[in-house]
């Protein structure tokens, strides 16, 4: 490597000592041959001096504009490869050397040279005598005689291989940061931009040519200016790195761009001292944009498991409730045919049947909760159920409601009635709630909407297609976010203690689900709260009805021997008194497994097997395939309070003639027997 510190000037001085001792050699050889002995002295000291000086340095001589001789100081071999002497043998192995593609630049560049005329100095590579390439610098020297005729040049020859490497390096460099997708920044201490990628152009909204009249808090929102003054800055001027989220305002649109920056300070390498604060910034808003998907989604998964864990509880507790509900139905029916038509015995055994009825009502609605129980799906008008809803609360609500409906769509839904009365029922009535003593406007509105491809699908988790959407709105107090969050939260609410139990809305979401639909709340504190429903719109088909004659009274009694199985103790022993005041003949067990041994030795006894779903070692639906494998034309019916996994369909697929869900009541099971008896 070279001696980079040398200046030109102080290159050509030392080539003014070296001419001076030409002259001085060229004078002495003009005198007698007792200069001889200076001569070689000052010849002696021209090659020391040229020696001595670290760029290779070689001299042209010319004679009428044409190069006659070359003279090349040693230090030629270090950069060229090739001895003085082979370069003074061959006065054109100097071009020679040069590589073909900078051949004709040289050319030109000598011919000026030759002219007269300083060309100053030009780069271009070399071949080796290894057959390496290498870059130089060649700087002229021009000498004219007293009349001005150029009688030589000296050529300065500096390998400048490793300054071109690094020059490319740094281009490279350059084009990295220029068109990198990462913003890049250079600024003053005091915050002012020195530099800016295009990125950094595009994503801050400045023109390339007005970056040195931007500072950086310009286009740093306010809510994070304590954040740049009280951490980002203090870490830089200590000479640290500072590295997290910010957000960068475009000045054109004003829109934000959430970024992870890395900022850190360029130094003085002697001193320490800070010069430069640099940044590096990562555009992140599609990240963050997925991450508050994924924490959106996560919510709703982690809602979706506690309402099926909650449903799961709430289907056990059903089971079990619907088992002693059918026990206390069936033995109230039992004494109410057996209680004289005055006793008080039955007007208590009324009142209780009464209670029953609204028990089983509540074991309904907690079915259509945990979604396991089996509705009447029929074709609804959803609007005259409304309307019918809203004259009954007419009548309940405070008169300072004023309720306001726009009902004008004739839209059909498969539902059952009875639970879009509920569900508006219990939505207007947390409207009136809201409203308070003062009241307000419950506004119903009913319309036909198009659920599109998109966005709105992902929102709402519907497919798309036609619905119909029910919307509620109150003008009561609002929802804070934590609340609305919560809404459908089972045994959730706000309300005191007393005044509700939590389940109304949960309920609510339970229903709409279960018939297909969604559900949405929006609310806003002092403005009010609207939900709305969509629910799949059908097209209206009219069903005949099939003619029955007058006077007709469905069959209930009969002779047959049936085989019933449930595992609940006190079930089994009032459906087989309720079964054998009717005529049949009832033998009963509380375990599948002895059912099917039971059956196994005296299959041709039973005219009809009649089985609960939910029991312990193995399930009505598998017994009910091990029966008809020994007698393939028993007829069965499965009965459960609720099963995850069966359905009418599913028992049928089995060979299962009828599937009937509890609570039992003697005379709608007697229907069922008859059915199934006259169908065989």
């Amino acid at each position: 490597m070279h001696d980079e510190e040398k200046t030109k000037e102080q290159l050509i001085d030392e080539l003014a000592q070296a001419r001076q001792l030409i002259r001085e050699l060229e004078e002495a050889s003009s005198r007698s041959r007792p200069m001889e002995g200076a001569l070689e002295e000052n010849e002696e000291r021209y090659r020391r001096i040229t020696s001595a000086i670290t760029d290779y340095i070689f001299t042209v001589y010319v004679e009428d504009g044409v190069a006659s001789r070359t003279l090349h100081t040693p230090v030629c071999e270090p950069v060229t490869g090739y001895t003085a002497e082979e370069f003074n043998q061959d006065p054109f192995l100097w071009f020679n050397m040069v590589v073909e593609e900078d051949q004709e630049r040289v050319r030109a560049h000598i011919a000026g040279i030759l002219r007269g005329e300083d060309r100053g100095a030009i780069e271009h590579r070399i071949l080796r005598k290894d057959g390496s390439v290498r870059w130089v610098s060649n700087t002229p020297v021009l000498h004219h005689d007293p009349g001005g005729r150029l009688i030589s040049y000296d050529g300065v020859i500096r390998d400048i291989t490793e300054r071109k490497q690094a020059e490319e390096e740094l281009q490279k460099l350059a084009s990295l940061v220029r068109y990198s997708s990462e913003l890049v920044n250079l600024a003053t201490l005091d915050g002012r931009m020195i530099f800016l990628n295009e990125t950094g152009c595009r994503m801050l909204g400045i023109c390339p040519d007005d970056v040195e009249q931007v500072s950086i808090s310009q286009v740093i929102p306010d809510h994070l200016h304590e954040k740049l003054q009280g951490e980002l800055l203090p870490a830089l001027m200590s000479g640290g790195t500072w590295e997290g989220e910010l957000q960068y305002r475009n000045l054109e649109t004003g829109r934000l761009t959430d970024v992870h920056a890395i900022t850190f300070t360029i130094t003085d390498q002697g001193t320490g001292a800070p010069l430069f604060l640099a940044n590096v910034s990562q555009d992140i808003t599609e990240r963050k944009r997925a991450e508050e998907e994924k924490r959106r989604l996560e919510t709703q998964l982690i809602q979706s498991h506690k309402m099926e864990a909650l449903g799961t509880l709430a289907g056990g507790i059903a089971h079990d409730f619907n088992n002693i509900l059918s026990a206390i139905i069936a033995y109230a029916q039992r004494g109410m045919q057996n209680a004289p038509d005055t006793d008080k015995v039955r007007k208590s055994l009324d009142e209780i049947l009464k209670v029953s009825g609204r028990a089983r009502d509540l074991v309904k609605q907690i079915l259509a909760f945990s979604r396991r129980t089996t509705h009447e799906y029929t074709q609804v008008k959803l609007d005259a159920t409304i309307k019918e809803s809203l004259k009954m609360l007419r009548a309940i609500l405070p008169k300072t409601i004023e309720i306001r409906q726009s009902l004008p769509t004739n839209g059909w839904v498969m539902a059952d009635a009875t639970q879009m009365h509920q569900v508006v029922m219990n939505l207007c009535a947390n409207a009136a709630q809201a409203m308070g003593e003062w009241g307000g406007v419950l506004e119903v509105g009913l319309n036909k909407v198009l659920v599109n491809e998109g966005v709105e699908v992902l929102d709402l988790g519907l497919p798309p297609g036609p619905y119909v959407r029910l919307t509620i709105s109150d003008s009561g107090h609002g929802m804070p976010p934590e609340v609305l969050a919560r809404i459908f939260d089972p045994y959730f609410t706000t309300k005191e203690k007393g005044r509700g139990t939590g389940l109304g809305l949960s309920v609510v979401h339970g229903i709409v689900k279960s018939h297909k639909g969604a559900i949405t709340c929006r609310s806003v504190q002092g403005e009010g709260t609207t939900f709305e429903i969509f629910l799949p719109e059908v097209e209206f088909k009219r069903e005949a009805a099939a003619p029955l004659a007058e006077g007709t009274r469905p069959k209930l009694n009969g002779t047959e021997r049936i085989l019933f199985i449930d595992d609940e103790q006190i079930l089994v022993k009032a459906v087989k008194e309720g079964l054998r005041y009717l005529g049949y003949r009832v033998v009963t067990r509380t375990s599948s497994m002895a059912a099917l041994e039971l059956f196994r030795k005296h299959h041709d006894r039973f005219d009809l097997v009649i089985s609960d779903v939910i029991m312990p070692a193995m399930t009505g639906d598998r017994l009910a395939q091990e029966l008809l494998k020994i007698r393939r034309d028993i007829p069965i019916i499965l009965c459960t309070g609720y099963s995850e996994h069966m359905t009418e369909a599913k028992a049928r697929d089995l060979g299962v003639r009828d599937y009937f869900m509890k609570p039992l009541e003697i005379e709608d099971l007697a229907k069922t027997i008859r059915r199934v008896l006259d169908a065989k």
